[in-house]
This record gives C-alpha cells, structure tokens and sequence, in this order.
C-alpha cells in the first residue's frame, strides 16, 4: 500500500506544520500526487476539502492553547495563521460557538477535530473498466491558466475560478466552443487537461478538441498533446465520483497494471450529450502511461 503510506506521510507533514506554514508543493511531493488529485481523493474520502481540515485541525488546537497556556490571543492568531486577533476571533466562534475569550474559562463547551490518517481496505471484488487508447497528437482550443498552490488544492471548489471563467464570463469560451465553433463531439467532448509542475503549482487547459481549422474566437488558445499511450477509466453518476475513481487508479490499478504514470499531465472528460446530474453521466480520466 505505498500510495496509503505517501498520503499519511503528506498528513503527518501537514499536522507537524499545523502551526505553521504549510507547502502545497511539499504536500505534492510527498504523496505523489498533483494538488488536484490529491484534493479530489482528500475530499472523497474524508467528505470536506484539505482547506477545511487545515482550519479545524487549527481551530482545535488553538481551543487546546486557550484552555491550557497563558499566550496572548494575538499570539494564538498569529501562530495558526490568521492576520488578525479579530479575524481569528470570528472564525474562532464560527467553530466552537464561543469566542476567544470565552474558550479561557472552565466549562465552556469546545469542539475538537481530530488528526486524520488513512486506513482504507481493498476488496477487489468490485470490477473496475478501463481501455488502453493509443493516440497521436490532440489538438485542443480552449482556456490555459496557472493555478496556485492554494487554489490547486486548498479548497473543494479548487481551480472554481477557471471554471466560472469558462462557463460564466460574458460571451464565455464554452458558449464560443459550444455555439460557434460546435466543437463538443467525443472522445475528447469537454476536456480538461491538468499540467502539474514541480514547485506544486499547476496549468489547467479547458476546452475541446480542435476541427483542424484556425480559431478565429477572442480569448480562446490552441494547445497540443504529444502522441501517448493513455489508459482511460470511466464513471458514472455524479461527477464527485471522480475523486473515488482517482483514489482506485491510485490503490488497485497502477500497482497490478504493469503499466507507470509519471504525473505529468492527466485529463478529465466531461461528456456534452448528458447533463452532469443525469444518473447516467459518465466523465472519464485519462492518464498517460508507459510499460514497466
């Protein structure tokens, strides 16, 4: 169970830093994920984002520091990262109901979050779909934007505001894709093309597959992906699935396949014939793969 070991071993770095500051990229490097894998699998399994454990795992130990020590409230704000005494006061009773001030006296009521670690069993006995596409060059148009660490994975809307851009900005680049070059079609229909890069930021392409014509659209870019081997996994129902679908790449698939992927770049299939709530949709993950 390497993968398990490299996510309690991100966990261990995030709750040794608690009190600190904690690096997205560390976080990356040691689970051997992107941020984005590692916020889709983080939020399947445990059920909130990484933000929001952060800040309970915070908020908790500063209720512990309250009750215990005889730090100053600003000192406690400070030291689990908030800019203000009064900032943290306010997410401080958002939390436990009480202020700072009033977490100091003996029997108030606190609430306590507890450190996570994975323990996940594999059963095996559930069949998992996937195909092995061998595709030459795949030319794209859409939207490229650099991610930062906190929107890769800090939260369970990470890389939302791409995506807003996408869908909601005046004369957006789906309307364009959709209405006026009409380039949704499978395989590729609606893609999103993630590029991880190694200080734990990412790059997110969004868009289609291009008909070989030039674009002549504002704000839309061309991109394309090198010939790859591509091993592709298939879900259906809601569109959060895809978090326990990376988590069954990442624990049952890889280790059996004999294939390797590297991390270097993944893609996310949205189908265009279904909407997203229909029971039936069906987003894909493709990966890019070489033989051991």
């Amino acid at each position: 169970m390497e993968f398990l070991e490299r996510m309690n071993e991100a966990l261990n770095y995030i709750e040794s830093n608690l009190d600190g500051e904690i690096s997205y990229e560390r976080i990356a490097r040691l689970s051997y994920c992107s941020m984005h894998q590692f916020g889709r699998i983080f939020s399947y399994v445990v059920g909130s984002s990484l933000s929001e454990y952060i800040r309970r795992r915070r908020l908790t130990l500063a209720a512990l520091d309250l009750q215990t020590g005889n730090e100053k409230i600003i000192d406690i704000s400070l030291k689990y990262g908030y800019d203000s005494p009064n900032s943290f006061s306010r997410a401080f009773a958002e939390t436990h109901g009480v202020t700072p001030t009033e977490a100091r006296s003996k029997g108030v009521t606190l609430k306590s979050y507890p450190r996570l670690a994975f323990h996940i069993t594999i059963k095996g006995d559930i069949e998992m779909n996937y195909r092995i596409e061998e595709k030459g060059e795949i030319k794209l148009v859409g939207i490229l934007r650099q991610l930062p660490n906190d929107k890769v994975g800090g939260n369970e809307s990470e890389c939302g505001d791409v995506w807003d851009e996408f869908f909601d900005s005046k004369n957006s680049p789906n309307q364009k894709i959709r209405d006026d070059l009409k380039l949704y079609r499978p395989p590729f229909w609606q893609i999103a093309v993630y590029m991880p890069k190694q200080n734990g930021t990412c790059e997110l392409f969004i868009g289609a597959e291009s008909d070989g014509h030039a674009v002549d659209a504002d704000g839309l870019e061309s991109m394309t992906i090198s010939a790859k081997t591509w091993a592709v996994f298939k879900t259906t129902g809601h569109i959060k699935q895809l978090g326990e679908l990376w988590l069954r790449i990442k624990t049952e698939w890889l280790p059996e396949s004999g294939y390797v992927y590297d991390n270097s770049i993944y893609a996310e299939i949205f189908p265009m014939d279904k909407m997203w709530n229909d029971p039936n949709y069906d987003p894909e993950i493709w990966i890019p793969v070489t033989k051991k």
